[in-house]
């Protein structure tokens, strides 16, 4: 930014004047101002005193909006400017009521417990009532070091963290906002002479050329110079009153996704960053040079936690052969990274990991619109997610995924990691399906293609979240799975759950059916466009019965038609409806289909499989996958849609999501709001 556009008109009013005429005698400043008395406190200060512009202010116990920097390219080199070090560390704000001192980061996180000795430092000045602002940091061989703050706050860090003080809002219930800064410095630099702390830190600073102050901090090694207006008031917000100039070129950028280590490395290989362009979140470039073991390990414990199905940010500047390998996730995460520039393609150019940024967040980079979601995408935080036919309370997805890099899908190259991925994407809309209702499982420990097995009683060890629901069956009370939420979703795909199989009945009601399940189950050698008239008939079938019906893929074979029930139906009339509906089908199109099962019966036809409709059956869920080679999922779709399907298993793990999220509608909408029931002849 050029010079000339950090400059204001200069003022003329007596106080500013008065500013100038101050810093130009330097250490001299405060003698010549203007001065009231401080109110009386807990220690004797009777040669500190406020200068004229303070007024009355309570604090309150809360923390204040921070004076923000613009970045600039040049260092202003007036006389109405003042230059700082730039510190490497974290901002922090101080409140002080009632002799009670509580810390706050720039965005009003409260960090009053993790640094109890910067608390007793500050109550160590024996103040009523305060604000104070200023830059934590470490220091190591006497040099301020950002990465041995990053072992703060945290109880077996060796150094102790020190509060550097550049500013001093309110001080005993008066404010100084309003007060040329070189006197708020004056003052706070005579309230730490009288009671001086190791762990508090007065910031000093040169008058006049910024530009000679920031040959002087690079020179030292040092990030850079803070320069300010000696005569600003402190207002709370980034008008250009403050700027900083670095020597080396870093900045903020959001991570919306990371990438698979290879070789020796750990944890991660690189992060996937984003920044604010003209209002969008848009992805600029990645970075692995400059994590060292521990933050890759960190760094992927911390990312793992938030992973998405889908990138959050325009990526259009990403590489195509990077993007099937990304792993994306919500933008949650701040980083700070050192880069030479900009390409002509709008990405970094080398850049370098500098630093986890824990005391910002992506509000705090700017007003970035995060690429449009799903509605269906996992809430990070505990809220309701609308998702058509129901809302689903979807507490946060944070359980972690052990051997993420195994293989599931072999075909495919699917790993575990994108077994889960997909599930969290889809997870409020299959839970709807779900929820509370007698479960079974289809696990896979070693993938798809080796061993797989069914699981439908609670043992204990699948997770805290999955719950159980006391049945009667054959061999007396059981426990049977059953869950609540995506929490528990998630911890059985973590156990490598891969098919999920629901009763058709509620587990608190389990000897009435709300659903009737036809699965049309096609010979080898049928045609797809059987199938299609196939289901058709059912449907008009159903229909002239006064029943409505819904459209799935199985993720197979076949398709299922799908019939709610409301209120639900005894599990006997169900399963006598179901049989005799199919039989009298087969009767009247024996070339078409057959009701009874054995392989021998099915040669050329479709099989109306209505056993599913017993009690104990199970059918699977919509947006399950299969544990297939081709790794299908049973897609619910409109009956619209069914001209243009092409086969039973058209969605997969590899592409279902993307479906899912550029749909307009759930096709299924309002199927949980029919009333009917099953005809009485």
């Amino acid at each position: 930014m050029p010079l000339a556009q950090t400059r204001r008109k200069r003022d003329t009013r007596p106080a500013a004047k008065a500013a100038r005429a101050g810093a130009a005698r330097g250490a001299k400043a405060a003698g010549t101002m203007a001065r009231k008395s401080l109110p009386k406190s807990g220690f004797a200060r009777k040669a500190l005193e406020l200068p004229s512009g303070a007024v009355a202010e309570v604090v309150k116990n809360a923390a204040f909006k921070p004076e923000l920097c613009k970045p600039v390219a040049t260092a202003p080199h007036t006389a109405e400017w003042l230059s700082e070090v730039k510190w490497d560390g974290y901002r922090i704000l101080a409140t002080v009521v009632d002799g009670k001192a509580r810390l706050w980061s720039r965005n009003a996180i409260e960090w009053t417990q993790r640094l109890p000795e910067l608390v007793a430092a500050i109550e160590h000045l024996r103040l009523d009532s305060a604000q104070l602002d200023g830059e934590m940091i470490v220091l190591r061989d006497g040099r301020d070091d950002f990465n041995a703050l990053q072992g703060r706050p945290s109880a077996g860090a060796k150094e102790p963290p020190v509060y550097v003080l550049f500013d001093l809002p309110n001080l005993n219930g008066m404010s100084l906002r309003k007060v040329a800064l070189v006197e708020r410095k004056a003052v706070l630099a005579g309230l730490l002479k009288r009671r001086p702390h190791p762990l508090l830190r007065y910031s000093g600073h040169s008058l006049g050329d910024g530009g000679e102050a920031f040959a002087r901090a690079t020179a030292a090694g040092l990030e850079g110079v803070v320069c300010k207006r000696i005569d600003s008031p402190y207002v709370g917000a980034r008008n250009g009153d403050w700027v900083k100039v670095k020597g080396r070129p870093s900045d903020e950028f959001i991570v919306i996704g990371f990438t698979e280590p290879k070789g020796s490395r750990s944890g991660i290989g690189a992060l996937l960053l984003a920044q604010s362009r003209k209002g969008v979140l848009t992805y600029v470039g990645r970075v692995g040079t400059g994590l060292n073991n521990e933050q890759l390990r960190a760094l992927r414990e911390k990312l793992q936690a938030h992973v998405v199905a889908a990138p959050a940010a325009d990526i259009e500047l990403l590489a195509r052969r990077d993007r099937a390998l990304a792993i994306w996730v919500e933008p949650r995460i701040v980083v700070e990274a050192f880069f030479q520039g900009v390409g002509s393609q709008g990405l970094l150019r080398q850049p370098a990991f500098k630093a986890l940024r824990e005391d910002k967040t992506p509000r705090d980079l700017g007003s970035a619109r995060a690429k449009k979601r799903p509605i269906h995408a996992v809430a990070p935080a505990k809220r309701s997610v609308k998702v058509g036919r129901k809302a689903v309370a979807s507490a946060p997805t944070s359980v972690t995924i052990t051997h993420p890099e195994r293989v599931v899908f072999p075909q495919l190259g699917v790993r575990k990691i994108d077994v889960a991925n997909y599930y969290r994407a889809v997870a409020p809309l299959l839970v709807a399906e779900i929820a509370d209702r007698p479960l079974s499982l289809l696990r896979c420990p070693g993938g798809a293609a080796k061993t797989c097995f069914f699981q439908k009683h609670q043992t204990g060890n699948l997770g805290k979240h999955v719950g159980s629901v006391l049945l009667r069956d054959s061999s007396g009370r059981q426990k049977y799975l059953r869950i609540h939420d995506v929490l528990g979703l998630m911890e059985l795909v973590q156990m490598n759950a891969l098919e999920f199989h629901p009763w058709g009945a509620r587990a608190g009601d389990p000897e009435h059916a709300d659903r009737v399940v036809f699965d049309l189950d096609p010979h080898a050698g049928v045609a797809w466009k059987r199938i299609v008239a196939g289901a058709r008939t059912l449907r008009a079938r159903l229909e002239a019965i006064g029943l409505k019906s819904f459209l799935r893929t199985s993720g197979g074979k076949g398709l299922h038609v799908v019939v709610p029930l409301n209120p639900a139906q005894p599990w006997e009339a169900v399963r006598t409806f179901a049989g005799a509906f199919a039989r009298t089908l087969a009767e009247a199109m024996p070339k078409e289909f057959v009701a009874t099962a054995g392989e021998s019966k099915r040669e050329d036809r479709i099989f109306i499989d209505w056993l599913r409709n017993g009690r104990g059956a199970t059918s699977v869920a919509s947006y399950s996958l299969r544990a297939r080679a081709d790794g299908g999922v049973a897609m619910p779709l409109a009956w619209t849609q069914l001209a243009k399907l092409a086969r039973a298993n058209q969605y997969t793990v590899v592409n279902a999501a993307q479906y899912v999220a550029r749909r307009r509608s759930d096709p299924w909408d309002g199927i949980d709001r029919i009333r009917q029931t099953l005809p009485k002849k």
